[in-house]
């Protein structure tokens, strides 16, 4: 988690996170302004408590979570892609107003390719399909996927290590202990978790 507690309310007053650089890629956090939220007498007189500003392009959110009270994402941006994740706001969460209404023909016009003009984030989004570990003496090893960047192991579901090969030894750990390891994508975002593991 990323988070603060703004002072005085304001598109302009610092926002929890702000982005002035491109290609920026989040994956499963979450960013909170944290001023007035939960004070729910106040959410009708609170103003604006920014999670979230860009001034940037080509910014990838993949289960990314946005929390605050008032304009709790804004962009003065290009393109950014979001995939899976919230966006929380207890006024109103983006500092936009629409009031329009498509036909099924137009909506299916606002395609990624179209709307972002031949940038692909998904490509950068994919996740590594999570290995298969296996215990041999004091190693724990697992299937090596072509496309991982890493692998991240951890221990009783703590983080342990990253590592760059597909095996880890094991020889400190101790009986019972469960191992389980996940793959990151070329962005380093994690995908699922291996079968676990009990140490024996």
């Amino acid at each position: 988690m990323i988070d603060n507690r703004s002072i005085n309310e304001g598109i302009g007053i610092p926002a929890t996170l702000h982005l002035w650089g491109d290609n920026s890629y989040f994956q499963d956090i979450t960013i909170m302004n944290k001023a007035v939220y939960g004070d729910t007498a106040s959410y009708s007189v609170t103003g604006r408590h920014v999670a979230l500003v860009e001034e940037s392009d080509n910014n990838i959110y993949k289960n990314v979570r946005l929390l605050s009270t008032q304009d709790t994402y804004y962009t003065r941006g290009d393109r950014s892609y979001w995939e899976g994740g919230e966006i929380h706001g207890t006024t109103d969460f983006d500092g936009t107003y629409v009031d329009t209404l498509l036909t099924e023909g137009e909506a299916a016009q606002y395609t990624i390719e179209n709307v972002l003009g031949g940038w692909d984030p998904q490509q950068y989004t994919r996740q590594v399909a999570a290995p298969t570990a296996t215990q041999s003496g004091t190693t724990v090893t697992w299937n090596a996927a072509s496309n991982a960047r890493c692998w991240v192991v951890f221990r009783n579901g703590v983080y342990v290590d990253g590592v760059t090969t597909a095996s880890y030894d094991i020889s400190s750990f101790s009986a019972g202990d469960t191992i389980t390891v996940r793959a990151a994508n070329e962005m380093g975002g994690l995908g699922a978790a291996s079968n676990t593991v009990i140490l024996q």
